[in-house]
């Protein structure tokens, strides 16, 4: 995945700023794979989900925006169950709606509180 070439431009990156940058998207749909290839639900999972969103820090540091974890579209990530369309609603917010089944973000424990 490349950075998009507008968003460069506005946020004035240098060359190798936007080399870090495709990297972890590189990283980032590493993750997505990793976890959509784990068949057994274990703490595999929560760890990728972990990662995902340190990644998503890292970038938000890189794009020259503040780190904010309310950002940051977890719900969109393999093997979530929490419902889409009403947390892209709530991006953003302090709150977020979260499937008390979902294997990242249910009953055992929240990867991060946003």
């Amino acid at each position: 995945m490349t950075a998009n070439p507008k968003m460069v431009e506005r946020q004035n990156l240098d060359k190798e700023t936007v080399k870090q940058i495709n990297k972890l998207h590189d990283f980032d749909l590493e993750i997505r794979e990793a976890m959509d290839s784990i068949c057994d639900f274990n703490d595999a999972i929560r760890d990728l989900a972990v990662q995902w969103n340190l990644n998503q820090f890292a970038l938000q540091i890189l794009w020259g925006f503040a780190c904010d974890a309310r950002r940051h579209e977890d719900f969109t990530l393999p093997k979530c169950s929490c419902p889409y369309f009403d947390n892209m609603e709530l991006l953003g917010t302090d709150m977020r709606y979260v499937n008390g089944d979902c294997i990242i973000h249910g009953f055992k424990q929240k990867v991060f509180s946003a």
